[in-house]
């Protein structure tokens, strides 16, 4: 890596690096309401808790790929393309440290998801009802 300055005279590695995470939010349509997708958590100090599918970035991996790595790996979801949809940014967002959040949405045919709900990891939960309001959804990324 070239090690340029900019006009400050600092260079790229002089600038505090943020760890960078993908969810995606999976939309559809099921008994008449809109739901979306959440996987159950399997580590960490969260664990057994429902999120978006989520992940870290890799090392030189591009957003696009690891939003479909994190959908195939945690929700047995394939042969999406979810659109990217915002950049959370707010420094206090997770308490693990600085973390960008880069949101994901797809809009699925409900009968696409049926191998994925057939895993006691992964449900859908309607975003229209009264639970969704009183529920409380894990915001960070594992």
């Amino acid at each position: 890596m070239k090690d340029s300055k900019d006009s400050s005279g600092l260079s790229l590695l002089d600038y505090p690096r943020p760890s960078v995470a993908v969810d995606a939010a999976v939309l559809t349509v099921a008994n008449g309401s809109v739901c979306v997708l959440l996987v159950r958590r399997e580590h960490g100090d969260r664990a057994g808790e429902w999120a978006l599918p989520g992940t870290f970035l890799r090392e030189r991996e591009r957003l696009s790929d690891a939003v479909l790595r994190c959908l195939r790996e945690k929700a047995g979801i394939s042969g999406r393309v979810p659109q990217q949809l915002h950049v959370f940014d707010d420094p206090g967002r997770d308490d693990r440290g600085w973390v960008l959040s880069v949101a994901h949405v797809d809009v699925v045919p409900s009968a696409a998801l049926g191998e994925a709900l057939a895993s006691d990891g992964v449900r859908l939960v309607s975003v229209t009802g009264e639970t969704w309001r009183r529920g409380r959804l894990a915001v960070r990324s594992r």
